[in-house]
């Protein structure tokens, strides 16, 4: 996360513009709160995640007044119930995590996820005709993949403004911790229809929610019940808006 100064909206657009076009960001967010932009970077270790952030400071350091790195540890993704008014009494979670033995793909199974990892809606059909291979050597490839859990699941992203709503993200700063209280912490998230996805990091804050709210009201009622519930392992938390994401993938 950053936060800049000594910026106006050009400059901002260009370290925007830097950022989705860089072949490690999976994902960007133009936020408001005490960060101004997010970004998601992919990397094998954490010397490739030092190359990428010096050539970002070396181009635009003048700019940026603090960092923040966080890194994701494992995460649960659910579906949006609240678009059909319906209460999360249960779920499928999407879930991914850190696993110590890796799987190579190969050049078409890099293509098959590449292409997903724009728009999940393709069909096998499609994906066939740009790789050029048969409809059935796909479906068998995605079949391996999702055995593999390479594919875990597929997800929307929403124009948050034009259903008058808006997006947030809590950063959860936790002490005293638990299993037992860890669980329930977890348990009261999932069963918000309004929280999308729920992160374990490591950083200065400890979990990440992410909800979407029909308004800053909404938002208050869930961190007041939140707060108040687990006083006695949540020592503060911050809460960021996500305005829009100019980049989303998860297969950059």
């Amino acid at each position: 996360m950053l936060k800049l100064h000594n910026i106006n909206e050009q400059k901002r657009n260009t370290i925007l513009k830097y950022l989705i076009n860089h072949p490690k960001i999976a994902w960007i967010g133009n936020l408001e709160g005490n960060y101004d932009i997010a970004f998601i970077a992919y990397v094998k270790d954490q010397v490739q995640l030092q190359e990428t952030i010096n050539t970002l400071f070396e181009k635009f350091n003048k700019y940026i007044m603090k960092k923040t790195i966080s890194i994701s540890l494992n995460a649960e993704f659910f579906p949006r119930d609240y678009l059909i008014d319906k209460e999360r009494t249960s779920f499928k979670k999407i879930s991914y995590k850190y696993y110590k033995n890796f799987i190579e793909l190969d050049e078409i199974d890099n293509q098959i996820c590449t292409i997903l990892g724009k728009n999940s809606r393709t069909s096998a059909i499609e994906l066939s005709k740009e790789i050029k291979i048969s409809p059935d050597t796909i479906l068998q490839r995605l079949k391996k993949l999702k055995k593999e859990e390479i594919i875990l699941g597929y997800n929307i992203i929403l124009d948050q403004e034009k259903i008058n709503q808006s997006h947030y993200k809590l950063l959860i700063f936790l002490s005293n911790l638990s299993k037992q209280k860890e669980d329930k912490l977890l348990s009261f998230c999932r069963s918000n229809n309004r929280v999308i996805s729920v992160i374990r990091t490591l950083a200065e804050w400890d979990y990440e929610i992410d909800l979407e709210m029909k308004d800053v009201n909404q938002l208050k009622n869930f961190t007041m019940e939140l707060t108040n519930s687990f006083s006695d392992i949540i020592k503060d938390y911050d809460s960021i808006r996500i305005l829009n994401m100019p980049k989303y993938t998860f297969f950059p």
